[in-house]
């Protein structure tokens, strides 16, 4: 009869667990982690390196007694011992071995070793997650690792895996929280620019206003006209500091300043005595 079965990687140490059905089997993760099931059929097989096959335990004969198969079923015996098998299966062949059946069809990791059947099985086969909580409870007859060096091999290339996940995850949050500081940046930018826009302008206005106000307290024209004449102190005497008729204009210390007449001469040259602002003459 020929079987197709369907090989996954266990999600869950040393045991086998698809669609409902689960079975324990010793050291499965170091001896290549692999398992079996058929569609259809609510059973799970484990496939460990180096056996030949991949096995199951029996289940309950349903022919009418504890013993006795119904159609679906194969009757198996060893030392005394009776039990049912699926058709699916074949009874165990191991001298002295009881309630283990084995699978139609031949286990992919045959005659390699443990690390070998890792290497294959991960390159070939795919993890399926656990999706039953229950687990038979009867003691595996699957060969342990080969060695201690084996098992630990196992266990490092388990949490190599683990820690490239987390790396990932890693890079992966980083990168969108990269994602959110260059839009702060940006943000930060725009702010900036109306910022210095803004000082600009209330500087412009300041100069303005400060122009304006100093061109408000210029001197008047007619302060600067030469021609415009001094007022006279209350009195028929004329103050020291006027006019006199020769044209000349004395500053405070005494020495004279000239200016040109309408007709471009230089004015006579006087001798006479001058006084200080404020004093008469005799």
């Amino acid at each position: 009869m020929s079987v197709n079965a369907t090989f996954f990687l266990s999600s869950t140490v040393d045991k086998c667990i698809y669609n409902g059905a689960s079975i324990d089997a010793n050291d499965l993760t170091a001896n290549g982690n692999l398992c079996a099931y058929v569609e259809g059929v609510n059973r799970v097989w484990a496939c460990s390196a180096p056996d030949r096959v991949c096995w199951t335990y029996s289940q309950t004969c349903k022919g009418g007694d504890s013993t006795t198969p119904d159609d679906s079923q194969i009757a198996c015996s060893s030392n005394g011992d009776e039990w049912c098998c699926t058709e699916n299966d074949e009874c165990t062949r191991t001298p002295g071995q009881i309630n283990i059946c084995w699978g139609l069809w031949r286990n992919p990791v045959f005659n390699m070793s443990s690390s070998e059947a890792l290497v294959y099985n991960q390159e070939h086969y795919s993890t399926l997650g656990s999706t039953t909580t229950s687990a038979a409870a009867s003691t595996s007859t699957s060969p342990p690792a080969t060695n201690a060096a084996e098992a630990s091999s196992a266990a490092s290339a388990s949490a190599s895996t683990t820690a490239s996940a987390s790396a990932s995850s890693q890079a992966t949050a980083e990168a969108g929280s990269s994602s959110l500081s260059t839009g702060a940046v940006a943000g930060i930018a725009v702010g900036c620019a109306v910022g210095g826009i803004a000082l600009a302008g209330l500087a412009g206005l300041l100069i303005w206003r400060r122009r304006k106000r100093s061109g408000s307290g210029a001197t008047p024209q007619w302060a600067n006209d030469q021609s415009a004449v001094e007022p006279k102190q209350s009195g028929s005497e004329p103050l020291s500091h006027e006019l006199h008729t020769d044209n000349q204009l004395h500053e405070a210390d005494g020495s004279p300043v000239y200016f040109q007449q309408q007709q471009g001469g230089t004015p006579p040259k006087s001798s006479g005595t001058h006084e200080l602002p404020g004093q008469r003459y005799p």
